[in-house]
């Protein structure tokens, strides 16, 4: 038996129009300005009339991402009194957000809940974005997208699902594994992603200009498939997901287009082919979230300033791609020791960036050695030393689209035993059917290689990797797992999981040695939410019980799919501005017609949303 998780995402990032002076053309036009204003204190750049900001005003501004430790959220009304910036307020509009993080926890443990989420997912961007990278071919010049949050969320899923060995690589994965027990107190993970949920739902409701954005999770299940009531509860009243009957077994193509018309609308109708073929008639479950959002930029790019320009991706190897344009304050920084340059482009609603790191060093090879130089640490220190400067910037126009199988990626990563039939775990999910067995026969005595998997395509997929060294596998099961029980054997370092017809035994070596890290979630915290006594799901009560059956359901693979689009339309009018820029020329250059890594970042939550690298936008052109 086994089952899918295919993820789809959209974003749109739209933008408004204005008249803006090339980046290559403004030094010629600075220098006639100025002999004409030889007795002026500025240099105005017309754009349209009216409004006028000085930037001078803002220039040494600091950034200020939202972040949740000095949130407004609970403060009384007041009027802000920083200068201009192109960060967003905490508060929307003069007025307290509803923040479900503060509804859900005081202070001391809301900025505590932040930091282990926000760090678990930035680390897990990287994770992947290496991951990925070594898995496709040697100095690939194709683009990289995918959605961190969403990819964590659905491996939270996962989590919920599993038991065993699956549990503790997906904990691994997620920087959960360290600290208390987890598989005793991972409800409190669970509550923690709904309320990270339910701050990206409450965006729009809050503020109607703020980015839309909305997070889906469909569970389908093959007819007659029995669910466990504690995984269905925690998937429905915490993560919102649909539990769907479908009939893959004699209906695949039906069961298709249920899950295409499912992920269609969820996605406002940008992604209609999620699976370009029909599941396999073997296919039990299939986990599918989806991600839509749609943005509006806080200060509108030009549309009618967008102008084919070269762009270099290596060693003189040039493209030509729309590139827009823009100038006034943006949140800049540059780290002259990393070699890199950051600017942030805010969206309306105060919460979401899109940040864009660019090297000083030209090339897609220049960009991979800067990526692997990145930690948490890192892009949280260069987001934190941001200053709103004057800008002078070019970005290119996309339309992005990529489809990632992530089977190699996760499986780099350490989640090996999910995709693999005789080893995977998701016992809380289903007991199985009793007597009814689909799973493909034991491998021989002689593995413990994976045995073929079978592909959408109806072929079967060799296996080219092993089980880790952790991991002693007896292949003396067939069907379900029944009457399970759990034990350590101290003497001999293993953890054994034994039921009527095998066995597994595990070393337990690893564990005890992260007992010994730090701790993301430790007994303190703990001790507090138990203090709350929260409503519990008894999923915990059931990972732990004793006889809980493995239905030997296995994942096929991972399924990724984003669409992107980065433009200068918008819903609303351009506002009517004018930028005037010191005769100095003191402003910051932001040009990004070579390589570079862009992202877009909840600021209250510092989760990331987006994650790319463009090393070739798309559409290019070979001529201008």
């Amino acid at each position: 038996m086994k089952f899918l998780l295919t993820l789809s995402f959209l974003a749109l990032a739209a933008v408004s129009h204005a008249q803006f002076i090339y980046p290559d053309e403004f030094e010629s036009l600075r220098e006639e300005e100025a002999r004409r204003q030889s007795t002026a204190g500025g240099l105005h750049l017309p754009m349209f009339e009216p409004t006028v900001q000085n930037i001078n005003d803002v220039e040494s501004a600091p950034y200020y991402p939202p972040p949740l430790a000095q949130s407004g959220f609970q403060q009384q009304d007041q009027p802000d009194s920083r200068p201009p910036a192109a960060s967003p307020p905490v508060r929307v509009n003069g007025k307290p957000t509803n923040n479900p993080f503060d509804t859900f926890l005081p202070p001391r443990w809301r900025d505590h809940v932040i930091n282990i989420i926000s760090r678990g997912v930035t680390k897990f961007t990287l994770d992947m974005d290496h991951a990925i990278e070594k898995s496709s071919p040697a100095n690939s010049r194709e683009n990289l997208l995918f959605s961190p949050v969403s990819l964590t969320l659905t491996l939270a899923m996962v989590m919920l699902a599993s038991n065993g060995k699956t549990f503790e690589e997906v904990t691994k994965i997620l920087g959960l594994k360290s600290g208390v027990d987890i598989s005793h107190h991972s409800e409190i993970v669970h509550q923690i992603f709904g309320l990270l949920i339910q701050q990206s739902e409450q965006m729009q409701l809050l503020d109607p200009t703020a980015p839309q954005c909305k997070l889906a999770f469909g569970i389908f299940v093959e007819d007659g498939y029995p669910v466990r009531e504690q995984f269905k509860a925690v998937s429905e009243k915490v993560y919102k997901s649909e539990v769907i009957s479908v009939d893959f077994s004699h209906h695949n193509r039906q069961a298709q287009s249920v899950i295409n018309d499912w992920v269609s609308n969820k996605t406002n109708h940008k992604i209609k082919n999620m699976l370009y073929e029909p599941p396999s008639p073997l296919t039990d479950v299939i986990i599918t979230s989806a991600l839509y959002f749609s943005g509006e930029w806080e200060q509108h790019f030009m549309e009618g300033s967008t102008k084919r320009k070269p762009f270099t991706i290596e060693n003189g190897e040039t493209v030509y791609v729309d590139m827009m344009y823009n100038g006034g304050y943006f949140p800049f920084y540059e780290d002259k020791q990393l070699g890199v340059k950051i600017i942030g482009f805010p969206y309306k609603g105060h919460e979401v960036t899109m940040y864009a790191i660019l090297p000083n060093n030209p090339g897609a090879a220049a960009l991979r050695e800067m990526k692997h130089r990145l930690t948490p640490e890192i892009i949280e220190n260069l987001i934190a030393n941001m200053k709103n400067s004057s800008c002078i910037l070019s970005y290119p126009k996309m339309k992005l689209s990529s489809t990632l199988k992530l089977q190699s990626a996760l499986e780099a990563l350490g989640l090996s035993s999910l995709f693999n039939p005789y080893t995977a775990d998701l016992s809380v999910l289903s007991p199985g059917r009793a007597g009814f067995n689909r799973t493909q026969p034991p491998p021989p005595p002689s593995a413990p290689s994976r045995a073929p998997t079978t592909g959408f395509n109806g072929g079967f997929r060799q296996p080219t990797k092993t089980l880790h060294s952790d991991f002693t596998f007896e292949p003396r099961f067939h069907g379900a797992r029944n009457n399970m029980y759990r034990y350590e054997d101290r003497t001999g370092g293993y953890r054994v999981e034994q039921w009527d017809t095998g066995y597994n035994l595990h070393k337990i070596r690893d564990n005890r040695r992260a007992k010994r890290q730090s701790r993301p979630i430790d007994q303190d915290f703990v001790d507090f939410l138990n203090s709350q006594k929260l409503p519990t799901f008894g999923v915990d009560e059931l990972r732990n019980s004793a006889g809980i059956s493995n239905p030997g359901l296995y994942a096929d693979d991972v399924i990724h799919k984003v669409e992107m689009t980065v433009n200068e339309k918008g819903t609303e009018a351009a506002a009517a501005t004018s930028v005037i820029l010191d005769r100095s020329g003191d402003y910051k250059r932001f040009i990004a017609n070579r390589p570079f890594v862009f992202f877009i970042r909840h600021d209250l939550a510092k989760a990331i949303w987006f994650w790319g690298t463009m090393n070739r936008p798309t559409p290019f052109y070979e001529t201008p």
